[in-house]
Formats: C-alpha cells, structure tokens, sequence
C-alpha cells in the first residue's frame, strides 16, 4: 500500500489544521505514500508526511487566479491514484481530475450552503450558485467523507461510496498536555483559554465582557486567545467592555496546536462558546473534545447537543452564549472551588478517553481507503 500515491489537498486551511494535517493526513501517511498540499505546509509537522507549500490567499478570487492553476499542476506532475482534499471551491478541479481517472475523495467539514449567509468575505450570489452546481456534480461523482452525521443527510443522492469520520481529537497528540492539578496563580494570573476562529459568531464579545466583569473582583485573570481574529480592529474595540478588558485579553494569532495546548496547561478553564448561528446551530466544535483530553474544564453553549457531552458528564457548564454575567459566574465556581475543577477536568478525560477519540475515525478512515481502492 505504501506504492499507493495519495495526495491531501487543502488551498484554506492552516498549515497545522488539526483535521487535515493531524488526524487525516497523518493516518492515511501511515498506510499510503502521501503528499500534502497546504499554504505554509510545515515539512515537520507529522513523520513520514511529504509536503508541498502553496501561498495564503484570503480572498477567493485570488486563490481562483493565482492558486489553482498552480494546484493543477502540482496535481498533474504527482499523480497520484487519490486525491482527497478538503475545501469545496476545489470541487471543480476534483471533477476534472475524476473524469480523468483518478479517485477523488470531497471531505466535508461543514454545512457550507449554511454558513455562507454569515461569512463576511467570499459571500456573494455567484459564489452561492456555482456551490449549488457543483456541489450538485460532487454528491453525484465524487466519493464523500463528513466530519459529522448530520452532513451526509444534506446528500441524499450520493452516487459513490462514502464515510463518517467524526472530528475528535487524537489522544497521543493531547497526551504531553495533560493536566489535572491546575495552580491559579501561574505567573501571578488566573488564566484562561480558547484555541480557534476568532469572530462575534464565536462569542469574542461575550468572552471579552465576561472578562471585564470578572477583572472587577480578579484583576489578574486573563484571557489567552489562540487563533485568528477575522474582526476588524475597529467592530473587535466596540465591542462593549473592550476599554475595561483589553490589558486582561492577549491575542496570539494563528500558532500551532502544540503552542496552543502548551499555553493551556496553565490554564482554569476552556472557552468553546459558539452562537447558534448557520452551520453552528448543529454542529460540535472539536475544542470541547480537545479541552477534554487535556484535562480542562469545559464553558460552552447551553445548545441541546452539547448538555450530553458537557454538562450530564459534569467536565464544564454548558451557558447561554449571548449572557456574560452567566460565563463570568461559571469562571468564578472554577476559580474558587478547586475540587470541582479538578473533577471536572478529570470526568472529561475519562469521558474523551472512552469516547470521544480519533482511534475509532481513523480506523473507519482507512477501512474507507480500502474499500475505495478495491477494484
């Protein structure tokens, strides 16, 4: 199998993306002879792993223009029997490649038809239709790997084979960050984290007026926040309480993983709150499962499908994402009973180590490979 050329393609995602480059890329590596093509591609990343680095483009018809043609090519000198990759302004090029021969894999992440309405950028009528008509031909042509459940119901009319990886977290990965005796005065702060998208839809108004209420009684909490802010400076500093809350709140920029939850060791708590919005309303961000693994309780939505997973589990307290005062007061029960936050962090350890792991999805993951590979 390892003769078997596989390329894992994305033209978006971050060069440490935890799904692509971590999870999928990295277990198909361990089978197959596979190259991944991403922006800023770390040749380090994950042992046994080829990369090809490609440029970052924020805006679609740059990629469009200067980006897939490169991508085509690569494609075409490689040649590989797979192609799997995981962006759908690519399904164009992935049916071209399919009617070439190739086997050509579309890994959903999203409900991208929902999420569209909200985004801020590349959201135009033109881009709506050319989704519908291609993503039409992909449920038709191409094989379909979804990051959940409900995603495979929005294909009713699925041609070819497909599989189900849910996005959990890879335990090995979360191991060295394990912490289930978390002090609160590292470094003189009480500190707290989140790792991922940065936006209103993912509450970075509710997080930061919940830190100007908590500065009020804690002067030195403060708010680690890993990723890219896609805000502007200008919606990010009217937000209400930002003027109180500004020294108590640092903004890191995309880093790693192994950045992320290097930082988090120090940490009381996990923020995953998300608005339910688009694609949001049904889906499970994969930082409630990563806090998990690493020992740190979890504040999230109070959404219906998250009070399984959190809150029955008693690994966080799942709020309302629009009520800061409610996020403050569940900071303030972690920070002032220890017991509960070191239980906490321990039944969501259990709880991921039982059932919320990537062991399971890759297994699928490579059962799937093979089953396409059949002739």
């Amino acid at each position: 199998m390892k003769n078997t050329k596989v390329v894992q393609l994305s033209v978006v995602h971050f060069a440490h993306d935890p799904r692509v480059v971590f999870r999928t890329a990295a277990t198909v590596a361990q089978h197959y002879h596979t190259t991944l093509i991403i922006p800023n591609a770390d040749a380090q990343a994950v042992p046994g792993l080829h990369t090809v680095p490609l440029r970052q483009y924020r805006k679609l018809w740059q990629r469009l223009l200067f980006l897939h043609p490169v991508v085509l090519v690569r494609l075409l000198v490689l040649n590989p029997k797979i192609i799997h990759f995981h962006d759908p302004e690519l399904i164009p090029l992935g049916l071209f490649f399919r009617f070439l021969g190739k086997i050509v894999v579309f890994d959903i992440h999203e409900k991208v038809k929902k999420q569209l309405q909200h985004k801020t950028y590349n959201n135009n009528a033109f881009y709506k239709k050319s989704f519908d008509v291609f993503n039409h031909l992909a449920e038709k042509y191409l094989f379909l790997v979804f990051a959940e459940a409900p995603q495979a119901e929005l294909y009713p009319n699925k041609k070819e084979p497909f599989a189900i990886t849910l996005n959990y977290p890879k335990l090995d990965f979360y191991k060295p960050y394990l912490n289930l005796n978390r002090g609160l005065e590292t470094n003189e702060a009480i500190n707290l984290f989140y790792i991922g998208g940065i936006s209103i839809h993912r509450c970075l108004d509710t997080m930061v007026q919940a830190v100007a209420i908590l500065r009020v009684e804690y002067p030195n909490v403060l708010l680690h926040l890993v990723g890219e802010n896609t805000e502007t400076q200008h919606t990010t500093q009217a937000i209400p309480g930002y003027d109180e809350a500004k020294n108590n709140i640092v903004f890191y920029g995309k880093k790693s993983p192994k950045f992320g939850f290097e930082l988090s060791k120090i940490c009381v708590a996990g923020l995953s709150l998300i608005k339910p919005i688009g694609n949001y309303e049904h889906n499970y961000p994969t930082k409630i499962f990563e806090y998990m693994c690493v020992g740190l309780p979890v504040i999230t939505s109070d959404l219906p499908h998250f009070l399984p997973i959190v809150a029955q589990n008693n690994a966080g307290f799942c709020v309302s994402p629009y009520d800061a005062q409610a996020v403050a007061q569940a900071i303030k029960l972690l920070i002032e009973d220890r017991t509960l936050a070191k239980k906490m962090g321990e039944n969501g350890v259990k709880v991921a180590q039982e059932c919320y792991n990537w062991q399971p999805e890759a297994e699928k993951l490579v059962a799937f490979y093979k089953k396409i590979l059949e002739p």
